[in-house]
């Protein structure tokens, strides 16, 4: 497979994702928050679990933060791209309206 082949699959792909993602988070807002709320949560698990460490390993038990860790990662990765997902929304909008009133005005001296 040569390279633009390779990179005509990727962007195949890519796309197909975006589209995929766009329409599980299509309430950006909503997803935000949510995304958010969940992170404060795992935050505190974490918080709590590691500042009760000393009494849960004197009671025989184990706390590992690192998996807890990884989520909180994925979770603001997550954030992150629904936020560039609305900004590249509000740009094509912004984009498409500006366009659109070009059109009008020339239209208007009948260009």
């Amino acid at each position: 497979m040569t390279y633009e082949e390779q990179v005509q699959e990727f962007a195949e792909m890519m796309r197909g994702f975006f589209i995929h993602f766009d329409l599980v988070f299509s309430d950006y807002e909503n997803a935000e928050r949510l995304l958010k709320d969940t992170l404060r949560s795992l935050k505190n698990k974490v918080n709590r679990n590691e500042t009760a460490l000393p009494v849960i390993i004197a009671m025989g038990g184990s706390y590992d933060s690192e998996i807890d860790r990884a989520k909180m990662r994925e979770i603001e990765a997550l954030i992150h791209l629904i936020e560039s997902r609305n900004e590249l929304k509000i740009a094509e909008i912004t984009k498409a309206q500006k366009k659109k009133a070009n059109e009008e005005m020339l239209s208007l001296f009948g260009l």
